[in-house]
C-alpha cells in the first residue's frame, strides 16, 4: 500500500525517557557548564558554550531520530471547514469548565461559611 507523501509528516525527536538520569547528571557535572567562569568572558561566548555543550550531551544520551506519522484519514468528510470550527468548540469547552470551577468555588465558599458559623 503506497502512502501519499502529503499525508505523512516527519519530525525530529529525542527519546529522553530512555536516557540514564545518573549518567546524564554526571555528564552535566563534568561539562564546562559546571566549571568556574572567568568574569571577563563575553556573554555571547557563554551562550555558545551552553548551546554546544547541551547539544553534545543531548546527542550522546538521546540522539535525534525521525518520527514519521500518517495523517488521520479515517474521516474523509473532516475538511478545512471542520478544522476551522474545531478550535471554537474547544474554547467553548474551556469556558464551560471555567464556569463549573467557578460554581464549585462558590459552593466551597458557602460550605466554609456554614461550617464556620456552627
Amino acid at each position: 500500500m503506497d502512502v501519499d507523501p502529503a499525508l505523512t509528516t516527519e519530525r525530529l525527536v529525542r527519546a529522553w525517557r530512555r536516557a540514564d538520569c545518573n549518567s546524564l547528571r554526571q555528564a552535566l557535572e563534568a561539562s564546562q557548564l559546571c566549571q568556574p567562569v572567568s568574569p571577563d568572558v563575553a556573554i555571547d561566548e557563554l551562550f555558545d558554550t551552553y548551546e554546544w555543550t547541551m547539544l553534545d550531551i543531548a546527542d550522546r544520551f538521546a540522539p535525534l531520530y525521525a518520527l514519521r506519522r500518517q495523517a488521520d484519514r479515517r474521516a474523509p468528510w473532516f475538511d478545512a471547514d471542520c478544522r476551522e470550527v474545531r478550535p471554537l468548540r474547544l474554547s467553548a469547552s474551556v469556558a464551560a469548565i471555567d464556569e463549573v470551577a467557578a460554581s464549585l468555588n462558590d459552593i466551597t465558599g458557602l460550605m466554609l461559611l456554614v461550617d464556620g458559623s456552627s
